[in-house]
């Protein structure tokens, strides 16, 4: 297929994600990769430090510099380098604050992959995310979606959310709650918590309630995976008790998540039963 800057870039995000220790896979790119991508990255910026669509012919963009910066950085090419000192001058020369929602999701990739918060247009400082956060944030419908940002309600509203999100994704986290429905006051029953948080390695807590007090707290950090906590209650009062578990992870990269799930059981007062006739 012929090659383009569009879906190079999409390319590139499949393959950083993939071998990106922060996401949990963690997979080998074999180098030819990118030394044959690094051929690419080379022939496809032009002399005004931008990138072109598919070849060199034509002009340069906000939306393929946004992934050329990004291809730049998977392939390793330093940020000193005049190949992305490049392409960081055409973004600041070219500046335009808002613009549609694919070209500000790009440009969030390229200098986030560079951990670059500031650039210098006009010759002032500007938060890049501030000014696109709330270009972005303007914009939503009291519905929640996005539209009118060059692309249709369904890709505005997903390229917004990621831009928002800085290449941060919450890792699915769940917390569920095991008992049984009802137990005998002196007979006790066991409590089982099960927390899970995929693929990401987060930092944080579970917190497990009973009648809405603080029981326990579970303390993750750089947590994946599942894990099950028990708790034997040897006895409790009659009555109705209501359980809760909440989960409340952050990622290194500042992604946040949370899941909860409640639980009841009725604890029945052990009958004294006295003077059992003789039934011989």
């Amino acid at each position: 297929a012929w090659a383009d800057q569009s879906n190079t870039g999409y390319s590139v995000l499949g393959l950083r994600y993939a071998e990106a220790d922060l996401y949990g896979f963690k997979c080998d790119i074999p180098p030819v990769v990118k030394d044959e991508h690094l051929l690419w990255v080379n022939y496809i910026q032009r002399p005004d430090g931008g990138s072109d669509y598919n070849g060199t012919w034509g002009t340069s963009n906000l939306l393929r510099t946004g992934n050329l910066l990004f291809e730049q950085a998977f392939v390793s090419i330093p940020e000193a380098d005049s190949r992305v000192q490049g392409a960081i001058s055409f973004i600041q020369n070219n500046w335009v604050g808002g613009t549609d929602s694919q070209a500000m999701y790009c440009l969030m990739k390229g200098l986030q992959s560079y951990d670059i918060d500031t650039i210098t247009v006009g010759g002032n400082p500007v938060d890049w995310y501030d000014v696109l956060a709330d270009y972005i944030i303007a914009q939503q419908h009291p519905d929640g979606y996005w539209d009118g940002l060059g692309w249709n309600q369904m890709l505005d509203t997903v390229f917004a959310l990621l831009t928002l999100e800085k290449v941060s994704p919450p890792p699915p986290v769940d917390v569920e709650l095991d008992m049984p429905a009802c137990a005998c006051d002196v007979d006790g029953y066991d409590v089982e918590v099960t927390y899970t948080v995929e693929r990401i390695p987060s930092t944080g807590t579970v917190e497990v309630y009973k009648d809405g007090v603080l029981y326990d707290t579970i303390i993750l950090t750089d947590f994946s995976g599942t894990e099950s906590e028990l708790y034997n209650i040897a006895s409790d009062a009659p009555g109705m008790h209501t359980w809760k578990a909440v989960i409340d992870v952050t990622t290194g990269a500042g992604a946040q998540a949370h899941a909860e799930d409640t639980g009841a059981i009725k604890v029945c007062e052990t009958p004294d039963v006295l003077d059992i006739p003789d039934q011989t």
